[in-house]
């Protein structure tokens, strides 16, 4: 059986590589008789035109698509291209967007089937038997023009089982050139990410219940030991000197992460590396254990300055003092440190946004990102505030497409030039403009550069 994994990412080009779909593929490729390719579309001139080529010479059996809030557009065509080049295959769409709104996903892409929630399990037994979905757990379809759903299927509980992703898959070298999750920190570079656990624990209204429903109501772990083997495979594949951690917060479990980090610091001892954190999880024992074991930059979520957005609309559970407090900590131990920063909630006032602009600028930050709120679909803040979103928004973009109607939020026009505002003046500013040119422009990496600065504005 000859299996297709399509990535379709159409904008803001990134060296973080989609870790799921290796993932799948990786799995897949353990099946006897299963051919599997990865078509992913992220440095691809003209995406589409590369898809269909793809697919008319591929003759694939199934086409599994991943569809992210802002991929939805996206989907839809490849579902239709896919259909017009392979008519005999089976097109199965998965990831958040299709979880937590399957009967819209697939009305709207006229896909066969979707996986609901992970698909570790679930695609490698539609591969086996794509005539049979009936009997799969974790997959919805359409029959008679209504929705059916089988039985949930448990999330995998050992996720050292699972293979390493399928790096020989995707156009490695092409993300290594476009990773800039460690610009700001010397010698890290070339690097990836990876991604140690699933799940969060944690009730922001903009998260979750979406990451439950994809990932379980319990944090996952993978062991040290396997973690430190996946660096070790990088080091020896792709000659990585920085990796980051992409799981939302890597210092969830204190002892855990010290432990991964010891484990990997004694497999590769010259390598770097970064992970997300969130402000009340971070003292000085495990900053300064962390830092031992080889972490440089720490990414936290402080999303804004007024603790009104924080508390009524984020559920975020974090005061600006605590922000304040674990970045200070986290520069006293020298770490790079970087600021996640949400605009334009609704009902935020203009003067509330440049709060949180200020704070951005105040704080001994090295990068920032100042996303676009953004309601995606399942999640409670979506359920809150749905009657608000301006109508005919298909695709969610929280780089920038404001979502809520006028009399709701910060018109779109205000939204977006403050966003370039926070950018403009964090980046700037004197304290970061040398440290800023010498990243972006004396890499001698000219389409990193460009990449980073549409991502940015």
């Amino acid at each position: 059986m000859k299996v297709a994994l399509v990535f379709p990412r159409l904008a803001y080009r990134s060296g973080d590589p989609p870790l799921g779909v290796a993932l799948l593929a990786g799995q897949l490729e353990r099946l006897p008789g299963v051919q599997v390719d990865i078509l992913d579309t992220t440095f691809e001139s003209d995406p589409y035109e590369y898809l269909l080529q793809a697919f008319e010479r591929g003759r694939y059996d199934l086409i599994g698509v991943s569809v992210m809030a802002s991929m939805m557009s996206a989907a839809s065509r490849v579902v239709a291209m896919a259909r017009s080049a392979c008519p005999q295959a089976t097109i199965v769409l998965g990831g958040p967007h299709p979880t937590v709104i399957p009967e819209q996903t697939l009305l709207v892409t006229g896909a066969d089937a979707v996986c609901i929630g992970e698909a570790d399990a679930t695609l490698p037994e539609i591969v086996r038997q794509p005539g049979n979905l009936t009997h799969i757990a974790g997959v919805a379809f359409l029959r008679n023009g209504k929705l059916t759903k089988t039985a949930p299927r448990k999330p995998i509980e050992d996720l050292d089982a699972l293979p390493l992703p399928a790096w020989h898959l995707l156009p490695m070298r092409a993300y290594l050139r476009n990773w800039f999750q460690m610009d700001a920190v010397p010698g890290a570079n070339p690097g990836t990410s990876i991604i140690a656990s699933r799940g969060c624990s944690f009730n922001c209204s903009y998260c979750q219940p979406t990451l439950r429903r994809l990932f379980g109501s319990t944090v996952r772990k993978r062991s040290p030991e396997n973690i430190a083997a996946e660096i070790s495979r990088l080091v020896s594949n792709y000659a990585i000197r920085g990796f980051m951690i992409q799981d939302d917060t890597f210092t969830i479990d204190p002892d855990w992460a010290i432990a991964a980090g010891r484990a990997i610091h004694n497999a590769r001892p010259e390598v770097i590396w970064a992970c997300n954190a969130r402000a009340d999880t971070l003292d000085e024992k495990l900053i300064s254990e962390l830092w031992r074991c080889g972490l440089r930059k720490v990414n936290i979520g402080i999303e804004s300055a007024s603790e009104r957005i924080l508390r009524e609309v984020y559920n975020k559970r974090i005061s600006p003092r605590q922000i304040r407090s674990a970045v200070n900590l986290a520069k006293q131990f020298g770490l790079s440190i970087q600021g996640y920063f949400m605009l334009g909630a609704p009902g935020e006032s203009e003067d509330e946004v440049r709060q949180t602009i200020r704070l951005a600028r105040e704080l001994p930050l090295d990068d920032a990102t100042f996303s676009i709120t953004t309601p995606l679909p399942g999640t409670i803040l979506y359920k809150k505030t749905r009657g608000l979103i301006r109508p005919g928004i298909v695709d969610f973009d929280y780089y920038g497409k404001p979502v809520y109607r006028e009399d709701a939020a910060i018109t779109p026009d205000l939204l977006n030039r403050l966003r370039r505002e926070a950018y403009l003046g964090f980046y700037l500013s004197p304290k970061r403009l040398r440290t800023i040119i010498r990243h972006l422009f004396l890499s001698g990496r000219p389409e990193k550069t460009i990449n980073k600065l549409r991502r940015l504005l």
